[in-house]
């Protein structure tokens, strides 16, 4: 049973990263507005909080679509839980170094675009 639900956690890793993101976010405003108050010369803290709201609204974004792909295309969503992984282990060293990298840029990107949308 225990394997049962942290496997799930693990898929639906929303349901945790989510909440603790935005409670980071609330948390983050707690501790550091006694410590430089509204702003701390031209460096304004603030600005950590709007990157902890974007990781927050990020993560919401991406269980959104993972629940999406559940209810609208369970094949594709069956397909990436088991056999993309085989897929991805039989590609070429380079294709995935590309892959991952393009992933990584991609995702980077989104962030970037949704925190300066914050700020």
């Amino acid at each position: 049973m225990i394997k049962k639900i942290i496997r799930w956690l693990t898929q639906w890793d929303v349901v945790w990263s989510a909440p603790l993101a935005f409670v980071a976010f609330i948390a983050f405003a707690f501790i550091m507005q006694p410590l430089f108050g509204d702003s701390f010369g031209s460096y304004d803290p603030a600005m950590y909080q709007a990157a902890i709201y974007a990781v927050g609204v990020m993560i919401l974004f991406n269980g959104a679509i993972w629940l999406w792909l559940w209810f609208n295309f369970r094949e594709i969503y069956r397909y990436y839980l088991g056999q993309a992984i085989d897929d991805f282990n039989s590609l070429k060293p380079w294709q995935k170094i590309f892959i991952l990298l393009a992933q990584y840029w991609l995702c980077a990107f989104a962030l970037i675009l949704v925190w300066l949308s914050l700020v």
